[in-house]
This record gives C-alpha cells, sequence and structure tokens, in this order.
C-alpha cells in the first residue's frame, strides 16, 4: 500500500467516526443556551440565560395557517406539531387566528397563555408563597436556568398585593391576591369568545366586551346564515308557563345633567352593495323580518285567543315622570338620497294570502275617540291603484275647506 492510499484510508476513517459521533449524537440529551447537562427528563433542554444578563426563548415556525380543520402548510395533520400562526384565516368554528397552535392529529388548536386571558402581569417571589416571612417581589425570576442566584433579582414593593397580578413562587405554584391575602390561583378554563377587538380568550372576564367570528346558536346549533340563532322551545310544559319570551333586549340609562343622549334598545341595520349598474338582483333587502304563525311541526286544534305580529307599548310606564316633547309608536322616514325608487311605501299593507277563512277584514283600524288621524297628501279608495290622479282619490282642499273626490280627470266637491 503506498503513501497516497494509506492517506486516503486514514481519512475515510476520520470521516466514518465523526459521521458515527453525530448520529450518537443526535440520539442523545442536549442542551442550547448553558454548557451543563441537560435535565434528565428533557431531549432537549433550552436555556433561556444564555450569557450573563441576557435572555432568549423559542422562536416558533411562523406559518400561515388557513383553518384548524386544513393541515396546511402540512400535507397531512401530524399530532404534536407546534407552529406560531400569522394569519386570520377560515370562517365561522374553522376560523384561526395569530397566536401559538398545536395539532392533535385532526386539527390544529390554538394555545390560550394563561397570563393572557386574565390579562394579569407575572411578578416573581423567592419564596413557596407570597404569604411567607421575608418573600421578595420583583419581574425577574429570583434564579437563573441553573439554579444560580439571578443578581438582578431584588425587591419591589410596588408589585405587592396587586388584585390584577399573578405571583409565582420558587415551587412553581402560581398566586393571586383576593384584596386581603395571597391565595393559590385557578387557571379558568378555554371559552369560545375572545375579549373584543382582541385575540385573548375572554376566560373569566364578566363584565367586559367579548366577541367571536363566529355564528351563535342559543337552543339550537347555530346557522351559517345567522350570526345568532335562537330557539327556546318550551313544548314539552307549556301548561306550567304562563309568559314566554324568545329573546329580550332592553336598554337603561341615567341622566343627570343637560346632554343630547341619543338611546336605541334594539338597532337592526341590513346594508347591500350592487356593484355594477349591469347587475340586478331579484331578491329583497328586509331590515326586519317578523313572522308570527301557528304551525302544523304538531297538533294545533286548539283556539288561541289572539295573534300579534308586532306590539309596541310605549310612552311614560311609571310615576312621578317628567314631560315629553313627543312620543311616536311607529315613526317612518324614508330616505332617497341619491338614485331613483320606483314606487315607495311608508306602509304597505298586502291583500291576504292562504286558503284559511279571515271572517273580518280591516286593513287600518284606528282605536280612541279622541285621537285625531291626520293626512298630508291624498287618499285613494278603490281597486284601481293607488297613485295620486287616478279614480277614488280623497283629498281636502284647504282654500274652498271642502272634501274632494277625483273623478275621470275631476275633483268634485263632496258637499
Amino acid at each position: 500500500m503506498n503513501r497516497k492510499q494509506l492517506l486516503r484510508q486514514a481519512f475515510i476513517l476520520v470521516c466514518i467516526f465523526q459521521f458515527s459521533v453525530f448520529i450518537f449524537s443526535t440520539k442523545a440529551q442536549v442542551t442550547i443556551g448553558a454548557d451543563a447537562s441537560p435535565n434528565t427528563n428533557a431531549v432537549l433542554d433550552l436555556r433561556a440565560n444564555y450569557e450573563t444578563g441576557k435572555y432568549g426563548g423559542l422562536l416558533l415556525p411562523r406559518v400561515a395557517l388557513r383553518a384548524v380543520n386544513n393541515a396546511y402548510p402540512l400535507t397531512a395533520h401530524v399530532q404534536g406539531m407546534v407552529v406560531y400562526n400569522t394569519a386570520n384565516a377560515g370562517s365561522n368554528e374553522n376560523s384561526v387566528t395569530p397566536g401559538v397552535y398545536y395539532n392533535n392529529g385532526s386539527k390544529w388548536i390554538r394555545q390560550q397563555e394563561t397570563t393572557q386571558q386574565d390579562n394579569r402581569m407575572v411578578v416573581f417571589i423567592n419564596k413557596t408563597s407570597p404569604n411567607v416571612s421575608g418573600a421578595l417581589f420583583d419581574d425577574v425570576p429570583p434564579t437563573n436556568e441553573d439554579g444560580t442566584p439571578n443578581a438582578e433579582f431584588s425587591n419591589d414593593d410596588t408589585l405587592k398585593a396587586k388584585t390584577n397580578y399573578l405571583y409565582t413562587a420558587t415551587n412553581g405554584s402560581i398566586w393571586i391576591y383576593n384584596g386581603s391575602t395571597y391565595i393559590t390561583y385557578t387557571q379558568p378554563a378555554s371559552t369560545a369568545w375572545y375579549k373584543s377587538g382582541t385575540t385573548i380568550d375572554a376566560g373569566t372576564d364578566k363584565t367586559g366586551g367579548i366577541s367571536r367570528s363566529g355564528g351563535v346558536g342559543i337552543g339550537t346549533s347555530a346557522s351559517g346564515l345567522n350570526s345568532l340563532n335562537v330557539l327556546f322551545d318550551t313544548s314539552v310544559s307549556t301548561s306550567a308557563i304562563n309568559y314566554v319570551q324568545g329573546a329580550r333586549i332592553a336598554s337603561f340609562s341615567q341622566i343627570n345633567s343637560n346632554t343630547t343622549h341619543y338611546q336605541v334598545g334594539a338597532s337592526v341595520q341590513a346594508f347591500q352593495h350592487i356593484l355594477s349598474s349591469s347587475n340586478t338582483n331579484s331578491g329583497y333587502l328586509i331590515g326586519q323580518f317578523v313572522q308570527t304563525f301557528r304551525t302544523e311541526a304538531k297538533a294545533n286544534l286548539g283556539i288561541l285567543q289572539s295573534m300579534e305580529g308586532n306590539r309596541i307599548h310605549f310612552g311614560h310606564g311609571g310615576n312621578n315622570i317628567g314631560k315629553t316633547y313627543y312620543a311616536y309608536g311607529i315613526s317612518m322616514i324614508p330616505y332617497v338620497n341619491s338614485g331613483t325608487i320606483e314606487n315607495i311605501y311608508d306602509i304597505y299593507l298586502a291583500n291576504y294570502v292562504g286558503a284559511g277563512t279571515a271572517v273580518n277584514k280591516y286593513g287600518v283600524v284606528v282605536k280612541g275617540t279622541t285621537k285625531k288621524s291626520i293626512f298630508e297628501g291624498v287618499i285613494k279608495l278603490g281597486t284601481d291603484g293607488g297613485e295620486p290622479g287616478l279614480n277614488g282619490v280623497i283629498r281636502y282642499n284647504a282654500g274652498l275647506k271642502k272634501f274632494q273626490g277625483y273623478i275621470d280627470g275631476t275633483w268634485v266637491n263632496f258637499h
């Protein structure tokens, strides 16, 4: 064997040895961030205090998820996979928002942080309990990752006895201050709601605004067509219930100074954009749709005393009430800021639909002998249309102080 062959074989042996060491090391436990042995129970031990006075963390892979039920960017759901999602995507219960997600093998699940759920600041103490004599409080840990004392830890009395802080003890226990003493903290369960305007879980927040991107069902399943779907079914025990409300909306305010205050009990808005003049929507746009039926879902043969599509109670409902200048049971304010509305009706009462029998039919009934009914414009009676200028229109001529009817192109005085 010549010298060149010997050197070549020696080089190959060295490469094989280094490769075998690499394979062995990847199978062993590893510490990153410190020249120390890893925790005996850890495959990978990350140390935050990688240099004196310097701390770091684990930066997860950042991806743009599409939906919790979509494995993308993976080719398939992998149980135990953890990523940081950067996207707002998906819809309803499958939507995702920026945050840490882990995969359970069939979908992505958002990880809720304990300190974020109650929106609390974390404070560290150097004892196993904040109630122990001599406990010191600071916003940095009392020890480093390797267990040595943290030179930056001191005592800050301004961090003590705060009801919105979390206190972490040396044994890992977490405490809160209830206004008189420190008690152990119980992490709130993850909920289906966020604090409004954030991606923070609402947790135990019982007073702040909450929101979610998906629909909500109460007494029934959430519908993709309804942001709120409510069903209150009392069919099994109606004999024991005298008054039932499917949904109740109340608004209350107190005014103790001169002000301009607008208050609405319930606001219903329906907007529609037809993007091009060449587009036609043959459907409809309805602000509020009310249905009041006796249905045939179950036996429905008995007698109902009264049925009302809409009932409006308004006015002064108590004693010692001051003055109100105007009170309207129904107030209509039509808008035509631009464009063209071919026919506009403040109130439109359609004909009867169905094969049943309506014994007495009334279009409008106004009760109250002291009431005044005022019409500005004309009144149309008859069956040949409702537009002004057609036979059957009635008006009051203020100049002549006479009622007149329109017949074949002429206004005729009634008397």
